[in-house]
């Protein structure tokens, strides 16, 4: 009796982990959603990844910047080296492209914060790249919230 018990207890311990098995997805979850979600995944955790890095130093023609535009005040800070030709780059540069009206909506909304985020980034000595996060995470909508529960612009959990 005993051993009849003990074979049904086991087989029902190979079957309860072969049926669990069955439901992982096999592939990544990411694959279901456009290249620009896929984009913002990655570079959150190169974000992580470089946790409170010593930035390189601005050149010293950068700082601080004399304009009034803050968009070149902007690419004056921008420090990351980035491969231009690479294809994800182009991918995503030719999107931003054919969505003009994309950019005008996040710019309009960026007018509140954008200057105030600037400011702090120069006064941290944080790559200006950092300042359009933003754009990334939320398109500068305040109440942006995910359903991971990240809320804001920067979308904090």
């Amino acid at each position: 009796m005993k051993r009849i018990l003990s074979l049904a207890l086991l087989s029902l311990l190979l079957t309860g982990c072969a049926l669990s098995r069955s439901n992982i997805a096999e592939h990544d979850p990411l694959d279901n959603f456009g290249p620009m979600l896929a984009a913002a995944a990655e570079e959150r955790n190169i974000l992580l990844l470089c946790g409170d890095t010593d930035w390189p130093e601005l050149p010293p023609q950068a700082v601080p910047f004399a304009g009034d535009d803050l968009w070149e005040r902007l690419r004056s800070g921008f420090r990351f080296d980035l491969d231009q030709d690479n294809p994800r780059i182009s991918a995503q540069r030719a999107w931003f492209v054919r969505n003009p009206q994309y950019i005008e909506r996040v710019t309009t909304r960026a007018q509140r914060y954008l200057f105030h985020i600037v400011e702090q980034a120069e006064q941290k000595n944080v790559p200006m790249e950092m300042a359009l996060l933003p754009i990334v995470e939320s398109a500068f909508d305040p109440f942006a919230y995910s359903h991971g529960r990240a809320s804001g612009p920067w979308q904090f959990i």
